[in-house]
Parts: structure tokens; sequence; C-alpha cells
């Protein structure tokens, strides 16, 4: 990390007198840009030396940028940054970026939708749970989304006056004036006047929002100026803020929503949802348009579902509460690191009908500890991350739906530390065991109470069997039990010496039944012709399958829609599985390639818990979910849950939230007062839930890595259409197939003086990644290849993680549900009659990705159990006694 540092010279200061401020319009864009301020930007403030910047050149780091001490004792400049969007622009990085190693500004950053064109665009609202609703109208009770401000008073007019700013005053009676109302509600919020040339607000008597021009407060009855780009607020009683924007263009003068078309509401904690949907809803209007396959009456109908107002399921007070706790919990993390970001995430689902009711991430914004451009871009809970321990309960539903014998396994308990055999069977690396059983024998009830790495890594073993019930008189084995019998043999296993393992899709069933209970990829296969979006490969679209649902002609949909506002899809590989120790058994273990996102693993676990499929949707509507229970006596993979296989399962989960379980400290004890008010109604609690410990890998940031970042985002290395990594030079296409193709790769490199120079004119690193490339191009199997380069989206984004060193991350999924009180089957487990339909559930999925964690063990559940007073208003709503 550098800072740069440069001088600043008087002479320089002159062009701020040009007239470069004044905003322009580009008549392609539909859009209000600020090209006068990003000109004087690029052209002055950074040409001229007055901006310096802090960044580690890592291509996923956004530069940290503030006035040059030079700059900053100037007047003239200090005035420029207090009363221009560029005040702000400092206290963010997002605005900002490196371009071949060069600072400049996004272009885009200021961008303002214009209102009333002729491009197609939603014309809906989107509503959440618990808020308001804005709209604007002019001069009269027609309400209407935007509205250009462009009639104008004349110079002589008496009504122009010259106030000041908080000047009272009675509204002006002539002007052109915007009105603002919230909810409907007598007295409104505050009027726009235009006076001649100028614009400003006035904040109506007894308002019923606080207006905030540029965030200062204007008193009710008070006018205060808008100028161009200002920001206007309004906030409501449970601080959601509304934003607006005035601009100019040509003899225009408006006020506008920031990016969205239509007057929806605005939600803070909700903004990186709200402006992603709506962005897709204007794409889906504009591709029905343009379609040339279908008639005018079916893009007539399509175009009224699409216009209509979408109720998402997302609940903004609960948005809010949770974002401000994670907010709050992972801030000594954010000090521990040094103020570098981290992802964490809590997702809240209803459990019965798989509504999404929460999605708080951290970080939530590009300030928010620096973070990457790939943390604060996304919601964390869309991100497929490592899960740990917690995706031991799903695998294991799976294997038991396949032998449900298992369930049976005892092993002899070895002491915490590491292993290198499984019941006398070798595997390299050794495992690590974290929990102690002091002896005797390890049960499926220790086994997810305590989290037995062990344990799991035998389960799996054995499942790889074509018959893990019959003994194989050639694999003498240390001792262990099965069905109540001691046995002192393994079965026939799908794996070789070295631990090798045949082709895991042949042998094993289990990962069929685990793709059909939970809806996820577990084999790694490229799709050929086209495909719906609901079976997109890369995202999860079935959070807007209730909504698509409901267009009359979907021809029109393409296979990228919604990608912006939907999960990664979670596809586990096992087709590339290779190596039973560092591939296969990682699954259990929740690393490697076994990722799961958080909306995905509060829906796997309120189907684990409710017997029911259900589906997570991001909309109110939708269909109840169907039952997923039933037997199958051929252990063939159906996608259903056999009740006396899930019993087993759910009942250990209940005793992880009791001692010694793993949340039996943290949790155990919050669940007295939901139990209290359970029991005041007449019901009963239910809570199953599972702790994770997942390794995370650091940045790697050594030369090597750096240059393959840096290389990588130049495309100097990249992919060919065929899969192959290529060098790629201007015209210039170099294969890397042979050693000997080394040589002239490296001297084009090397003649390239600006590649070259983006990794320090160090002709022995390029050697290195060069030969890494060699090495990639020969890879036999994907999984080889994906343990020399990381590949996002077809991009060589650096090296993998796993390469340098590794820390622990902290998940906890759990489910709580109130039930009838005939329900009850353990009050002191918390366990209930699953079949029985709950009153009302929560599925909640916490995953923090944070070195901090690691010095306290049990930071997730710690979580777990503060949100449970969080969630407890929706679990008992004051308004069902």
């Amino acid at each position: 990390m550098r800072w740069w540092k440069p001088l600043i010279a008087a002479a320089a200061i002159g062009p701020l007198a040009f007239v470069l401020l004044a905003p322009s319009h580009d008549p392609d864009s539909y859009v209000y840009s600020a090209t006068g301020y990003t000109k004087l930007i690029e052209d002055v403030f950074i040409a001229g030396n007055f901006l310096e910047y802090t960044s580690n050149f890592d291509s996923d780091d956004l530069p940290i940028v503030r006035l040059a001490p030079g700059a900053a004792n100037v007047d003239s400049v200090r005035r420029f940054a207090a009363n221009s969007y560029l005040g702000d622009d400092l206290r963010r990085n997002d605005v900002w970026e490196l371009r071949g190693g060069h600072l400049h500004i996004n272009p885009n950053a200021h961008n303002i939708s214009l209102p009333l064109t002729t491009k197609p665009s939603w014309t809906g609202n989107l509503l959440f749970h618990h808020g308001g609703e804005l709209r604007a109208t002019l001069s009269g009770p027609v309400e209407t989304t935007l509205i250009p401000l462009t009639h104008k008073l004349a110079a002589n007019d008496p009504e122009i006056v010259t106030r000041d700013p908080f000047v009272s005053g009675p509204p002006l009676s002539n002007a052109a004036r915007l009105d603002f109302n919230y909810g409907g509600a007598a007295g409104g919020v505050a009027h726009v006047f235009m006076l001649g040339e100028d614009m400003w607000v006035r904040s109506v008597e007894n308002p019923q929002a606080n207006l905030f021009v540029d965030g200062k407060f204007v008193p009710p009855g008070t006018y205060r100026r808008l100028p161009p780009g200002a920001e206007l607020q309004f906030q409501t009683g449970n601080l959601s803020k509304f934003y607006f924007s005035r601009g100019v263009t040509g003899a225009n003068v408006f006020v506008s929503h920031y990016q969205p078309l239509a007057g929806r509401i605005r939600v803070p904690m909700l903004e990186w949802f709200a402006l992603r949907f709506e962005t897709e809803m204007d794409h889906l209007v504009t591709q029905n348009a343009e379609q040339d396959n279908l008639s005018l009456t079916a893009r007539a109908r399509n175009r009224q579902v699409l216009d209509g107002d979408i109720i998402s399921s997302l609940d903004a007070d609960l948005q809010t509460a949770l974002q401000h706790k994670l907010e709050d919990f992972v801030a000594p993390g954010l000090k521990h690191e040094n103020g570098r970001g981290f992802p964490a995430a809590i997702t809240v689902m209803d459990a019965r009908t798989g509504q999404v009711l929460a999605l708080a991430s951290y970080p939530a914004i590009a300030s928010q500890g620096a973070g990457t451009r790939r943390a604060w871009e996304q919601n964390q809970n869309f991100v497929n991350l490592p899960i740990g321990s917690a995706a031991k309960p799903l695998l294991t539903s799976a294997i038991l739906e396949i032998w449900p014998e298992l369930a049976t396994l005892q092993i002899p308990a070895p002491s915490s530390g590491t292993h290198g055999d499984l019941l006398g069977f070798h595997i390299a690396p050794v495992l690590n065991e974290e929990a102690s059983f002091g002896g005797g024998w390890i049960t499926f009830n220790d086994y997810l109470q305590r989290s037995s790495n062990i344990y799991a890594a035998t389960l799996m073993m054995l499942a790889t069997a074509s018959d893990p019930l019959t003994p194989d008189p050639d694999r003498p084995s240390s001792p262990w039990r099965l069905l109540g019998k001691a046995r002192d043999h393994l079965p026939a296993l799908q794996i070789e010496a070295g631990n090798v393992m045949d082709t895991i899709s042949c042998c094993v069933k289990w990962g069929d039944e685990l793709a059909r209970l939970y809806d996820v990829r577990v084999e790694d296969i490229e799709r050929q012709g086209e495909t719906t979006i609901f079976a997109d490969d890369r995202y999860d679209k079935s959070l807007w399958r209730p909504m698509l649902a409901t267009l009359p002609d979907d021809r029109f949909l393409r296979q990228d829609n919604f990608n912006s506002v939907s999960p990664a899809r979670v596809n586990l590989q096992m087709n590339n599985v290779r190596n039973f120790r560092t591939e296969y058994l990682t699954l259990i273990l929740g690393a490697s390639t076994s990722r799961w996102n958080n909306v995905k693993l509060a829906e796997a676990y309120a189907r684990l818990v409710t017997g029911r499929r259900v589906e997570a949707r991001l909309t109110e509507a939708g269909p109840d979910p169907l039952p997923m229970t039933g037997c199958n006596t051929t252990r063939d993979a159906d996608g259903l849950f056999c009740n006396t296989e899930r019993e087993p399962l759910l009942h250990a989960l209940a005793l992880v939230a009791l001692p010694p379980g793993t949340a039996g400290g943290q949790v155990g004890p919050k669940l007295a007062p939901l139990i209290a008010e359970a029991t005041r109604r007449g019901e009963v609690i239910g809570f199953y839930s599972k702790t994770g410990t997942p390794k995370i890998p650091d940045a790697n940031n050594t030369p090597e890595a750096m240059a393959v970042r840096q290389l990588g985002r130049d495309g100097v290395i990249r992919l060919d259409p065929k899969g192959h990594m290529i060098v790629a030079l201007g015209d210039k296409v170099l294969d890397v197939h042979t050693a000997a193709d080394i040589a002239p790769a490296l001297a084009a490199i090397e003649n390239d003086s600006p590649a070259f120079q983006s990794i320090g004119r160090n002709r022995a690193l390029v050697r290195k990644v060069l030969n890494r490339v060699l090495a990639f191009n020969r890879a036999r199997y994907p999984s080889q290849g994906a343990q020399l380069f990381r590949i996002i989206n077809r991009k060589v984004v650096g090296i993998p993680m796993s390469e340098g060193k590794q820390h622990e991350g902290r998940v906890y999924a759990f489910v709580i549900g109130v039930w009838p009180k005939s329900a009850e089957r353990n009050a002191a487990t918390h366990e209930v009659d699953v079949n029985a339909p709950p009153i009302r559930a929560l599925s909640v999925a916490i995953n923090i990705q944070d070195n901090w964690v690691g010095e306290h063990p049990h930071l997730g559940a710690q979580l777990g159990g503060e949100l449970l007073a969080l969630l407890a208003p929706t679990l008992f709503p004051a308004d069902v006694k």
C-alpha cells in the first residue's frame, strides 16, 4: 500500500474558473450526466495532481481518494470541494477507479435517469412490508411519476425575490410547483418552486416527513435553495429515506429519483435491492417491446403485467434492524482487520412459505472497511461461501435417505487433534478433530451435537460403497459398530490407493438424492442449446418464479434476466471430484467446492425441518410449498424425506443448542423469553440448529499472485473460446501448450512496455506466471486447473486463495417455529412433531467470513442468540394473541 503525494502548483488553480460545472445531457442515454463536473475532475483535479490516493494494487480493491495537502490549503479548492459533488466523493470510494495504474472518476457516478422519456421502462411501484409510499404531483391532484419543471417565471415577475436559506415565507402562488406527499396523508412534505433560473424547496408546516437538502435539515415553513445536483431527502419516522435530485438539461429543470424511473418507496437498507430490481424490470419492458416474434396483443398483455406494482416479501423494518445489528456486531472484527472489509450475511426466511424477509449484508457500502469491489457490489447472502459443518446435516440427510442404517454408526472416539486414518483406512493430508470425546464411542447424536469431523468423514467413506452393510473380507479395519453389532472389516469402497476415487457420479447415489432434496447442482455440466432462465447454471432465478410465471408469454425472457438480484447457483461439482481426502471429504466439511449461499442454506434447513418443498422467493405472492415426505425402499434417489430417517437427524439438531452442544452456551439461555411467550399463548417453541466453522483462506498477496491478478485484469492472460489460457497483447495471441511456447510469450510481454511495467519489469515473475499457464493448459481435469487459477465468469482474477494462509469463519443456521401445544414432543430439547404445520416459523442463516472470529469460537451462535430478541415480534405478532 502506498500514498501518492504530488506537488501542487499554484498556477494550476486557474482552471477552476472555467465553466465546466454545467451538467449536460447525452441525447442517446436518457440520463442527466454531470459531464462538466467529470471533465473538471479528470482534466484539472487528477491531471493537475490535486488528488492523492491509496491502493495496494489488488484488482479487487478500490482506491481511497483525498485532497493532496497542497491542494487542501488552497481556498478555492476547499470551497469547490465543500459546494460540489467532490465533498461527498472524497468520503466514498465507489466513484473512483484505477485503470492502467492511473486514477479516474467513474463517468456514470452521478447519472440521474431523466423523467418522462420515451424509453420503455417499468412504471410500477416496488413496495416493501411496513413502508409508506411517496408520490409526486405537479401543481394539482393528478398523480404522476416524475415531473420536468419546464415553466419558468419571467425575469421581472414580482414573485422572484432574493431569499436566504431558512427565511420563512408563504408559498409562492404562481411558480411551477412539484409537491411531495408521504403516504397520502394531509399536510404533505414539501413544495419545490422555480424562481427564474433557480430552484427552491419549501418545507410545509407540520410535515409528514422531515426534509433535508444535501443532509441539512429544512425546518417547517422555511426555504432552501436547490443547486444543480442537490439531493432531497425525506426521512420518515422509521428512518427510511426517499432520495430525489435536481438536474438541468437545456431549458429543462427537473427533479428526479436517482436511478429508478418511477416514484417508488426508498428504504436505505434496501437500496442495493431496489435499484437493481428496477433496472431488471426496465430490461424486461425493453425486451418485450423489441421481441419480433410476439404479436402486438401478446406484447400488450406482457406490458400490462410488467407495469403492475410488485410487493416484495422483504420486511423493511426487519431488514433495517438486522442490518444495524450485523454492522454493530462485526465492527470489532473490522477494527481487528485494520479496516479491511470482509463478507458477512444474515438471511431470514419464512420457513413455511419461503418468503425471504431480510437479507442483511456486510459490507453494505464501499466505505465500510474499504471492502473489495465484490464485497459491496452485491449482497453477501447471494454469494456462495464456505459454510463449514453447517453442511453436515444436509449431506447426511441425503446419505440416510439412501442408507438409513448408517444412522446407527458408532466409531471409537479419538482424542482431539489431527488424525490420518478412518477406521484404519489411510487418509492424507490428516484431518483435524476439534472436539474431545474422552474415549468411548461417538454416536450419531454426538456427531452433530458436538460436530465431529472424524465421524462425518467416516460416514462419507462408507457412503462410497455400493453396499456399506456388507463387509469385505479383504478389508480388515479397526473396530466399529453398525446396527448394534461390532464390525472389524470395511465394505468394498470406491477408493483406490493414494486416495484416488473412481468417477463419483457412477457409484455414489447420495449425490443425486442431495440434488433432488435441495434443488442444487451436484455435477458441473455445461448445458447446450436454449434453456429457461430458471435453469441458468450461474444464478438461481427461482426467487422470481411466482412473478414471472404470471406473464402471458415468456418468449422474450433472456437467460441473463435478473442476474443482479439472484443468488449464485450452488454447484458442488462432484463429477470433478477425484481425490478422496481433499475433494470428497471437504464436501461434508463445508469447504473446497462445498459452497452454499445464505438464501439456499436457509431454504435447505426450512425443507429439512418442515418436510415441505419450500422454495425461496422475494415476492409476497406465491404458491404454498408441497409436502416432500415419503419412503422409497429401492435406495434410489427420489427427492423425498422419509420420516424415520429424518427423525434421528432432527433430534441431533435439537441437541446442538443444549450443553455440551456447540451452541449450548450461546443460544439455549436466549430461548427462555420466547418459550415463556409461547406458553402464555398456549403454544410451544421448536428449535433446530447447526454451527459451522469454515476454513477461510486469506487473500494471497505474494508477488506471483499479484502479478496474476494484474495480468488477468489487463487481459494479458485470458481464456480462449475453448477454455485454454492464452497470452494476448493487442492483436497478437500466443498459445502456451508446450515448454517451447514460454520463451516467445515471455518476450512478447517484455516488449509490451505497459504490461511489463505493470508487474515491476520482473522477468522471473513473468516466467513463473507462464509456467502456471502451461500447467493449467496441461491439466487433465477442471479440478486440477482450479488449483492453479481463480477464474470468475471466464476471467482470470488471481490464484487460489488456498495457497495462502487460512483462518476460521463462523456459520450458524437454525429454524425456530411456533407450534400448537399438541405438537410438543420434548420440552427439554425444544422438539416438536414436525409433521404438524407450524403456526409461524423462521429459517435463519448466518455467515461471518472474518479472521477476528477465529479468536471467538462461538461467535456465530452468539449472534444467533442475539437475533432471537429481534425475531420475536415476527414470531409473536402484537396483533395476534
